[in-house]
């Protein structure tokens, strides 16, 4: 069942021919083991650091080293504008493009599920994020998840 390792002779067991393979795990040999104790524990001493550059290159360096800083920049840093809304804003979404057609009539289609198709009619009032908003002909709003939508339908 079990035979033993070539270092310390300490049982190995086979493993198994079906099912999950788990390599053989071995301990060091006797020889190359050490005492924690024997070890230098001194922390290495710094000196200078080797160039690295090639002869005749020019040395690499970035603002801020070996005394060529540039100081404090001029003004505060500018913040990057992000719109707060990417998906109203970008006529590449649907959103954005529904946007446009606010006021308009219109039938939208939304897929339920895997395989039923209902519909809601009206006017088109408001669009967000994920839905939009309809004003349907007996005047009451109805908010409609935008995820679902299969069709738009936009009468002029």
């Amino acid at each position: 069942m079990s035979k033993k390792n070539q270092y310390d002779n300490e049982p190995v067991f086979e493993q198994p021919t079906s099912g999950y393979y788990f390599p053989p795990m071995f301990r060091c040999p006797p020889e190359d083991e050490r005492n924690i104790e024997d070890m230098d524990m001194q922390p290495p001493t710094p000196g200078p650091m080797p160039d690295m550059a090639p002869e005749g290159a020019a040395p690499f360096m970035m603002p801020g080293m070996l005394g060529t800083d540039t100081g404090p920049m001029d003004g505060p840093i500018a913040e990057e504008p992000y719109p707060i809304e990417p998906p109203l804003t970008n006529i590449a979404y649907l959103q954005a493009y529904l946007r446009t057609q606010i006021g308009k009539r219109v039938r939208i289609e939304f897929l339920i599920g895997t395989n039923t198709l209902t519909d809601r009619s009206g006017t088109l009032t408001d669009v967000g994020i994920s839905y939009v908003i309809l004003r349907d002909p007996s005047g009451a709003r109805v908010v409609c998840d935008l995820y679902s939508i299969k069709f738009v339908n936009i009468f002029d």
